[in-house]
Order: structure tokens, then C-alpha cells, then sequence
């Protein structure tokens, strides 16, 4: 019953358009979707690579923010790791040394359990040194804003050398 309502109703306008122009008139309504980007920190802008009015692609660099100082951060965790990871070996193996005293009742069992205690505080300095250079890379890469959908850039309320604050628009 529907398809024959929405057939009829197709038919009558194509013999009413037909005897008029070439035109065929349309009446709706034309939405656009406007997406938000915001910077995460407030942080000096250092290049804008896309104007006002440029087609991006999703993924299309919009925005690069300053990383000098998050970049040192992720420099120092990096060797904060590597002071851990060391720290973790050098336990690791003081921990062995008294693990062989031990079964050969050289060393006392309180000797083995602080040994033991050093090195799991040594391998959760690794875990924490690795999570804190995640979240380093982390803030690195949104430092660098992208579109976030394919479409048409219609502002850019900064210009390069301005500090845009921490969830202002950009």
C-alpha cells in the first residue's frame, strides 16, 4: 500500500514538472556539522600548516603547538628508566647472591627477604618510569592537533606565535 501511495505520488510529480521548465525545485534543509578542536594545554602555537577555507582530510595536521618543554619531560623519564632499569639489574643480581647464601645457610633469611624487597621497589620504579613515558608521548602527540573529520576549516581564532589556552578553541 505504501510503495503504491509513494509511486503514485512520484508519477504526479514528474508529469507535473514535466510540462513546465527544465528546473526541477526542491525545498529542505542543508546542515552542516561543525566540529570543536581544543587545545589540551595552553601552549605557545608555533605553526599553523592550513588556512581558513582549505578542504582537510581527516588526520590533517590543523595546529602544532610548542613540544620544547613536554619533549624535555619525555627525556627525562626516558633516562629516568634507564637509572631504573639499572638500579632493577643491580638488585636483581643482589637478590640472587643472597637466594644462593640462603640455600647454602650462609646468610640469614631476613638478608633474602630485603633483598628481595629492594628488588620488587626496583622493578616498580621501572613500571612507573615506563608509564610516566607514555604519558609524556602522549601529551607530545597531542600537542600536534588534527582534524578530527574530513570538511572545510572555517576559522582559526589564533595566529602562530599566540599561546592558546588549555580548551580554548582552535
Amino acid at each position: 500500500m505504501v510503495k503504491i501511495i509513494l509511486l503514485l505520488t512520484a508519477v504526479m510529480i514528474f508529469i507535473v514538472n514535466c510540462g513546465s521548465s527544465d528546473r526541477l525545485e526542491l525545498s529542505g534543509t542543508l546542515e552542516r556539522r561543525t566540529l570543536e578542536i581544543s587545545a589540551p594545554i595552553s601552549e605557545i602555537i608555533v605553526n599553523l600548516p592550513v588556512k581558513v577555507g582549505d578542504h582537510v582530510e581527516k588526520g590533517t595536521i590543523i595546529v602544532q603547538l610548542d613540544t620544547e618543554v613536554v619533549a624535555a619531560e619525555l627525556r627525562a623519564y626516558e633516562a629516568a628508566l634507564s637509572a631504573a632499569q639499572a638500579l632493577l639489574k643491580e638488585t636483581s643480581g643482589e637478590f640472587n647472591r643472597q637466594e644462593k647464601l640462603r640455600r647454602a645457610r650462609v646468610s640469614t633469611t631476613q638478608s633474602l627477604d630485603a633483598a628481595r624487597r629492594r628488588m620488587d621497589e626496583a622493578r616498580s620504579k621501572v613500571a612507573e618510569r615506563e608509564a610516566r613515558i607514555a604519558q609524556a608521548r602522549k601529551r607530545l602527540a597531542d600537542l600536534t592537533i588534527r582534524a578530527r573529520a574530513t570538511g572545510i576549516l572555517d576559522q582559526l581564532p589564533y595566529e602562530a606565535g599566540e599561546r592558546a589556552p588549555a580548551g580554548g578553541v582552535v
